[in-house]
């Protein structure tokens, strides 16, 4: 089965990361809509921080894809980020909890010791007429290779079809090096 998808990354870079460590961490944040005509401002207790983002309480629903600045205030410092997930959790009044990710990863948080797998290294993204491919291991069990690959979108080869719509993680590694891509299900063809 070959499924198409488009991938998040914006322009001309990407980010090579190994997946990032979660850590339970209570940072009190301020989170403020960056759209002026929908203004918006709350003070938040993060729940979990990583590389890439974090899950905020928050006491009302924050849409999905809206463009926040995030301020730890008593560091004096901000970053921006987009609001990924919002789930209710309930009770009286009803709180909410929002995945953020953050547009640049790393360690806002000023993590002293961060996991090791905090790491990112921003690399180019391959221009079509430079793609070089490469063979690598198969991870057990899956049979995936990429295919038709461009700036913006590729197709997977999988045992198995994914359907339209559906959030995809591409993690493509080297020996010493991995790149994640995040994207969505365009379209999948039978073979």
């Amino acid at each position: 089965m070959a499924s198409g998808f488009d991938s998040g990354l914006k322009e001309n870079s990407q980010y090579a990361i190994a997946r990032s460590s979660r850590l339970p961490l209570q940072v009190p944040v301020r989170l403020t809509g960056l759209d002026p005509s929908a203004p918006f401002s709350e003070d938040c207790h993060t729940t979990l921080v990583n590389a890439h983002g974090c899950g905020v309480i928050a006491k009302c629903a924050i849409p999905r894809g809206m463009r926040l600045r995030l301020e730890i205030v008593s560091a004096r410092r901000d970053t921006t980020a987009v609001v990924s997930e919002i789930v209710p959790l309930g009770g009286y009044p009803e709180t909410w909890l929002v995945g953020l990710e953050l547009d640049t990863p790393g360690n806002f948080w000023g993590i002293d010791y961060a996991p090791s797998d905090w790491k990112i290294e921003v690399v180019q993204a391959p221009t079509s007429a430079g793609i070089q491919q490469t063979s690598a291991p198969e991870s057990p069990g899956r049979n995936w290779r990429l295919t038709d690959i461009s700036t913006r979108a590729c197709y997977l080869i999988t045992l198995s079809p994914f359907d339209e719509k559906t959030r995809v993680v591409v993690s493509v590694r080297t020996t010493d090096a991995e790149c994640v891509i995040d994207g969505t299900v365009r379209t999948t063809h039978s073979r």
